[in-house]
């Protein structure tokens, strides 16, 4: 390897390891039938937008890209819908790619992206108070 190749090198990892962690937000929750159908609508209209895979599964339960392949940039995504004992629903996002120097997007942004348009299309089907 050249020494500017070294250098190169280098500095793309020394990039990588000086970039904050992007925190999460929490997974939004819905608690009628009418707020999680709307909510769960979201979430597939958000893959459908921003992944960078066609949907491979989508059931009431799980809606799942196709996975992302070997040393591809592109985001894949997971969500799941999952029951609560006090009978509301938690929709959990995952969204990743398969390149182990990054993808298209931070994987933790376009998650907080997901989260919030779940939540907001929850907060236009409020439940009464």
């Amino acid at each position: 390897m050249t020494r500017l190749s070294a250098l190169a090198a280098l500095a793309v990892l020394a990039g990588c390891a000086t970039q904050p962690p992007v925190a999460v937000a929490p997974a939004p929750e819905c608690s009628t039938p009418k707020q999680c159908e709307v909510m769960w609508s979201a979430a597939r209209a958000w893959i459908v937008r921003h992944a960078g895979y066609r949907i491979a599964r989508d059931s009431d339960s799980m809606i799942e890209t196709f996975p992302s392949v070997a040393g591809a940039t592109a985001l894949a995504a997971r969500v799941l819908r999952e029951a609560l004992p006090d009978g509301r629903y938690r929709i959990e996002g995952k969204v990743w790619c398969d390149n182990w120097i990054g993808c298209d997007r931070p994987p933790a942004v376009a998650l907080n992206e997901l989260i919030a348009a779940v939540r907001i299309a929850g907060e236009s089907v409020r439940p009464a108070q």
